[in-house]
């Protein structure tokens, strides 16, 4: 298969990629991709080439297509409420995910799958993800200033040692790292639940000169 190289350094409002009939590659070529509104693989299959992708608006990936990150981050920065639909057959892996948005909006997961594999790190500096029912799960470090909502769960289910920073709010939070240290989770700073912490290994989690707050809506499950 041959590529198609997209190489700008100016940032894109629109962005279709829609390969109806070939079996070449849309890739990155040797700048990052900054998408002011909407960036939608309708089909083929689309590679960042590690190189970031920054989404103001909405993201959506059909059923069919595939989108591989390499080392890169995928960064959904938009003013306004954003939309992140996922269709794919298999879960979707992320490299780094970082949400970045103002207080009081929301990014927003949908679609027909519900696991995102983030493979490096997660940051939500700023705004609220609704994981609208998914499974996030987080092989590295967590950074949440922001505010963690929805019936589904960030997992973090690391082989290292992993961290929570940024005094933020979760709901369901699941602790699966499969270190063999005793507490291989910890936090570096002052943490809300609002819903299920969840001990999925027989690990203690080292919470150090932090305040765990467990708000009235709390549980704690496998402690």
């Amino acid at each position: 298969a041959g590529f198609y190289y997209i190489n700008t350094s100016a940032p894109l409002f629109n962005l279709l990629i829609d390969r109806a009939s070939s079996a070449s590659v849309v890739q990155l070529n040797t700048s990052p991709l900054v998408v002011l509104n909407d960036l939608t693989l309708a089909s083929g299959a689309f590679t960042a080439n590690n190189l970031n992708v920054t989404i103001g608006r909405n993201y959506s990936i059909a059923l069919g297509t595939s989108y591989t990150p390499g080392t890169n981050t995928t960064i959904f920065n938009g003013t306004g409420d954003q939309t992140f639909t996922v269709d794919v057959a298999a879960p979707q892996s992320l490299n780094k995910l970082t949400i970045d948005k103002p207080a009081g909006t929301a990014l927003s997961f949908a679609g027909t799958q519900s696991t995102i594999n983030v493979t490096d790190s997660f940051r939500l500096v700023l705004g609220t993800l609704n994981d609208n029912g998914n499974t996030i799960n987080i092989a590295k470090n967590v950074y949440n200033s922001g505010i963690h909502s929805g019936t589904g769960k960030i997992v973090l289910n690391g082989t290292i040692l992993q961290s929570i920073d940024g005094n933020g709010v979760f709901n369901n939070l699941e602790l699966n790292n499969t270190n063999a240290a005793p507490a291989p989770v910890s936090l570096a700073a002052n943490c809300t639940v609002n819903g299920a912490l969840t001990f999925s290994q027989n690990n203690l989690f080292n919470i150090g000169t932090y305040n765990l707050k467990l708000n009235a809506t709390a549980s704690v499950v496998n402690e």
